[in-house]
């Protein structure tokens, strides 16, 4: 077999393009793919820990707002007392309290009176 012959068996020619460089052409494109899939998962996992992050903080502010009319509340009920709140003084407040709304509903309706629903 010439030189030629084994030369054109090995490189065969496509549309111009000899078979190594269209095997060339398409390893660079699967590398740039694999690129692009690993750019798209950790923009992803970004994305996941930015979520993750943003409902901390927002229950982390939901938590404070609780705590501090929790502690408003504590506050005006100990200013009205004269006095601190002790424990059994919770558990006296409680059953006063279900016994207004058994009663009549009076301190939901006081506490709901003027507001929107």
């Amino acid at each position: 077999m010439t030189e030629q012959r084994k030369e054109q068996t090995t490189e065969l020619v496509r549309d111009g393009r000899s078979v190594t460089e269209m095997a060339e052409e398409v390893s660079a494109a699967a590398m740039r793919a694999q690129a692009r899939t690993r750019r798209n998962r950790k923009t992803t996992e970004h994305i996941d820990r930015d979520i993750r992050q943003l409902k901390y903080q927002r229950n982390k502010l939901l938590r404070k707002e609780r705590t501090r009319r929790l502690i408003q509340a504590g506050g005006i009920i100990e200013r009205e007392l004269g006095r601190p709140l002790e424990d059994e003084d919770l558990e006296r407040l409680a059953r006063f309290l279900i016994a207004q709304e058994r009663n009549g509903s009076y301190f939901s309706r006081a506490m709901n009176e003027g507001r929107e629903t």
